[in-house]
């Protein structure tokens, strides 16, 4: 549910190609890039993913479970990654299993958090990953470590220049 809904409104909502795809392209980013990488935007809105996600049939627990909402005090689910640019987390089989999020410079002013990582999970245990290993499964003559995902921007610049993986 999230990896799509993600990529879905970076590259179809009015705010996901104003914000998001804007803070990728500033940031060196190509199209075929932001695609293979399957990156992504979330809305500001703190419950549109929960009501997406429940229109389309998907149980709230699971989206508790699995680190996408959070439930609040007040009752409400809201969305852990709400107002980011979204990257993806790929299991060696290459299905979603996590994200990163981080908030815009623009809208760090006060803001306590301004990465987020999926929670623990079923799915999702953070010390048994490491970003981009699906991409990273085909042997190539170059490699670069990067010790945060916050170092992503320098590995998708390699990687728009022509280095494969790092």
């Amino acid at each position: 549910m999230g990896g799509s809904h993600f990529e879905e409104v970076l590259h179809n909502h009015e705010d996901g190609i104003a914000i998001g795809m804007q803070y990728f392209r500033s940031r060196g980013f190509r199209d075929d890039i932001i695609r293979k990488f399957r990156l992504g935007f979330d809305l500001n809105d703190r419950e549109q993913l929960a009501r997406t996600a429940t229109d389309k049939g998907y149980n709230v627990d699971f989206l508790v479970k699995t680190g996408l909402c959070y439930h609040t005090d007040d009752g409400r689910y809201v969305d852990r990654f709400a107002g980011r640019v979204i990257f993806p987390w790929f299991g060696v089989s290459g299905k979603v299993v996590g994200f990163g999020g981080r908030l815009l410079d623009s809208r760090t002013k006060g803001v306590q958090q301004k990465y987020v990582n999926s929670p623990d999970s079923d799915i999702y245990h953070k010390e048994q990953q490491l970003y981009g290993i699906f991409q990273a499964k085909k042997p190539l003559p170059k490699k670069i470590v990067c010790t945060w995902w916050r170092d992503i921007p320098m590995w998708f610049r390699c990687i728009s220049v022509g280095l494969k993986t790092l």
